[in-house]
């Protein structure tokens, strides 16, 4: 596993973060959202405005993984 950044380990000690247990089922489903609405993003069909959505929530779910990955 990779060591947590030094980032997170200062957000920990000045209490920005807390640290929180790592659940693998949660981890999982934060990527498999992020996958699925980063695809979905790229599709022309859509408009600007609800790609620019998914983009966002698709990049808001992959850093929630992080997070969660690094028990913070």
């Amino acid at each position: 596993m990779i060591e947590r950044p030094d980032e997170f380990i200062n957000l920990l000690k000045n209490r920005t973060f807390k640290e929180a247990d790592r659940d693998e089922a949660e981890l999982q489903q934060y990527l498999a959202v992020a996958m699925s609405t980063l695809k979905d993003s790229k599709n022309a069909s859509i408009n600007a405005h609800s790609r620019y959505m998914l983009a966002y929530e698709g990049l808001h779910s992959l850093a929630t993984a992080t997070l969660l990955h690094f028990s913070v």
